[in-house]
């Protein structure tokens, strides 16, 4: 009977520690196979911004696509901006030696040209041609020109730089008017007045070069 009792109990035992192993067993397997919500949630972001990167870098190739398309616009047409050589005036076809310094042309396309060198202005049809030039007359004389411009009537200015004035001719070459003198920060005055520029209203601009300043004026 105790034998029978002692069988009994050491089966039992050992059932229930086979038992008990299967049943750990199973659970370590069912923990190996499950992921923590950290991890998940980590896994999640990276997939996330995997995606996002994804989604992201279409619109960034599209965009590049553009700007070298654009590029490739931008080089088409400065390679069309191209310039070749005409003719040239000088000495040989203007018949006399010049020291040409600013230029502008009118409304009827005549060139008319600075010489400093010289003090005289030059005008030119479009061919070329020297038609006339002028500055040596008792009230244009010392024309010490470099600044040049001409309205819209046609009447040609130049800053008179070296005499510290502005004169005023016709597009024939006639004196019309002159004004300024030599002075420091004066209004209407200037010293070394170089650059001009009339507007379609007829305000003369006027750089006054040691005075550091631009000069509006205007008729009266």
């Amino acid at each position: 009977m105790r034998r029978g009792m002692k069988s009994f109990v050491l089966v039992s035992i050992i059932l229930a520690f086979f038992i008990f192993n299967l049943s750990g067993c199973k659970g370590k397997k069912e923990e190996e196979t499950q992921i923590s919500p950290q991890v998940a949630q980590e896994t999640g972001e990276v997939n996330t911004a995997k995606s996002k990167h994804r989604e992201e870098s279409e619109p960034d190739k599209e965009l590049k696509a553009g700007e070298e398309k654009i590029n490739k616009q931008k080089n088409k047409i400065k390679s069309k901006e191209e310039y070749v050589f005409v003719e040239k005036w000088d000495e040989e076809s203007i018949g006399e030696s010049i020291s040409p310094g600013m230029i502008c042309i009118d409304s009827k396309g005549f060139i008319y040209v600075t010489d400093a060198a010289h003090g005289i202005i030059l005008k030119f049809n479009s061919d070329g041609k020297l038609l006339f030039k002028w500055g040596e007359g008792e009230k244009a004389k010392y024309l010490w020109g470099f600044g040049l411009a001409v309205d819209s009537k046609d009447f040609v200015y130049v800053t008179d730089t070296y005499n510290d004035r502005i004169q005023k001719f016709s597009s024939n070459g006639e004196f019309i008017t002159k004004w300024g003198e030599k002075a420091w920060k004066e209004d209407g005055k200037f010293d070394t007045p170089v650059g001009i520029a009339i507007d379609s209203k007829g305000y003369v601009y006027v750089s006054d070069l040691v005075n550091e300043r631009i000069q509006v004026l205007r008729k009266k």
